[in-house]
């Protein structure tokens, strides 16, 4: 069964609306992020490994997203070889969005 991630307003269930196009709708996976929501299956195994949490969670307060992105932004600077190889593009994405929402102070909900 898949996970799905939902970014939503600070201790509630509402989706976090964007208020302007933030992200450009050309990058390889970026336009899901635009609409809230992201296959998290995908992801956890990664974001996991990087920041000790596990996207099945069932809710991730703001704090704890601040320090994902925090981590996921720190091994990207680091260089590993996600950020070089074939889907570089893909996770560079990825953390461009947890430190939107984060510093945007949304949370994240999953479904599976």
């Amino acid at each position: 069964m898949g996970l799905d991630n939902t970014w939503v307003k600070r201790g509630s269930k509402d989706w976090f609306e964007l208020e302007d196009d933030c992200f450009d709708s050309g990058e390889d996976v970026i336009a899901s992020y635009m609409c809230g929501s992201f296959s998290g299956k995908l992801y956890d195994t990664f974001v996991r490994r990087v920041t000790g949490t596990s996207l099945y969670a069932e809710r991730i307060f703001n704090s704890t997203v601040c320090k994902m992105a925090d981590a996921l932004e720190k091994y990207q600077d680091d260089g590993n070889d996600e950020f070089t190889g074939e889907y570089a593009d893909e996770y560079k994405d990825l953390v461009k969005m947890f430190r939107f929402y984060a510093d945007a102070g949304a949370e994240l909900i999953s479904d599976w």
